[in-house]
């Protein structure tokens, strides 16, 4: 399948050079496109989106967390095998964590859900561009898709859920600490009035989980030709 890792930045907050080298450095042969203007999350992604012509679609934050140089190997193998049209990798044990549904869960290799989180990586499949996207740039910070999501992957018979088989490591900084939180707020309580969206409690939900199954010798198909 193909692949393209899109970073959208505004400004150089001091680790978009270890993000690049990250995605540079995936043994799974993918495409790069960095995406920067003085605009928002959602205008820099629109702007890349525009560009992007592969299967899937990996958003990379430009600042919170670098990947194992194999990891989109095995993300990719399990968001298939599990038909996931959007997934993110839970988070590790140590990590900053907004949403605590995200935390790795040990013992499983994948949940299907009603929420991943927009950020810091999502990988989403070309059937799901036309419903998903343009992003609505209202939203400062891409907050409060995630909610919204789930309402449009059901309606047209679709999966979402969380790979906990490939955790992140969202260690690099502080939450909040490049953005303004109430400005951020703010556009989300706008962005949720507009929109039909989920409450934690609905969205925070495994609707079908995954055990770690005993070690096989899977090759992964991770350089299509």
């Amino acid at each position: 399948m193909s692949v393209t890792i899109i970073i959208p930045f505004v400004e150089d907050r001091g680790y978009l050079q270890e993000a690049i080298e990250s995605a540079e450095n995936q043994t799974y042969k993918c495409e790069i496109l960095l995406s920067q203007s003085e605009n928002n999350v959602g205008y820099n992604l629109n702007k890349a989106i525009d560009q992007c012509s592969t299967e899937f679609w990996v958003y990379l934050c430009d600042d919170d967390i670098l990947l194992p140089n194999d990891f989109l190997d095995e993300f990719l193998f399990l968001q298939e095998k599990y038909d996931f049209a959007v997934a993110q990798p839970a988070r590790t044990h140590n990590s900053y964590i907004d949403h605590q549904f995200v935390e790795q869960l040990d013992g499983l290799t994948a949940r299907r859900t009603h929420f991943v989180e927009i950020g810091p990586l999502i990988s989403i499949r070309r059937d799901v561009f036309s419903v998903l996207f343009p992003f609505d740039e209202s939203s400062s910070m891409g907050w409060g898709y995630d909610f919204v999501w789930p309402h449009v992957i059901e309606k047209i018979g679709l999966r979402m859920g969380i790979v906990d088989a490939t955790p992140v490591d969202h260690s690099m900084r502080m939450p909040m600490k490049n953005y303004d939180y109430d400005e951020a707020n703010k556009s989300l309580e706008a962005f949720f009035s507009k929109n039909l969206h989920l409450s934690k409690s609905e969205a925070f939900r495994i609707l079908e989980s995954y055990a770690v199954e005993p070690a096989t010798n899977i090759v992964y198909n991770s350089r299509p030709t």
